[in-house]
């Protein structure tokens, strides 16, 4: 009886730590993806809540067109997710929001999210 017992603790403890991302792993993805985006010339600044939310803001010089907007943010996320061991966890458990930003004029030119357990960004254009 002890036996089976430990054995259903064992299934329903382990069972229950389902969710959480390591938040090292989480800040080492946003450092590399900053530093890859400086190596472009593009300056990238983030955040995060563990098991929350990643937001990251990209700076740009002067305008950019919805093209190459979705470009730079793609190759921050991919660079960014490159790093995460789960992704698919991590895409469940974390919403993403970003902007670009001119350092020109100060105006927050795009915006836009992606939701947690959802693959599509949604972009303010």
């Amino acid at each position: 009886m002890r036996i089976l017992l430990i054995c259903i603790l064992t299934v329903v403890l382990t069972s229950c730590s389902y969710n959480d991302i390591d938040y090292d792993e989480v800040t080492k993805a946003e450092l590399y993806a900053e530093k890859l985006m400086v190596k472009k010339g593009v300056t990238a600044v983030s955040s995060s809540q563990s098991n929350e939310y990643i937001k990251f803001r990209i700076m740009t010089k002067d305008t950019m067109n919805n093209e190459e907007a979705k470009k730079i943010v793609g190759e921050f996320i991919d660079s960014f997710e490159s790093q995460i061991k789960n992704k698919e966890k991590f895409r469940k458990i974390y919403d993403i929001t970003f902007d670009i930003k001119s350092e020109k004029n100060g105006n927050i030119l795009f915006n836009g999210k992606r939701d947690k357990g959802k693959g599509e960004l949604w972009w303010q254009f």
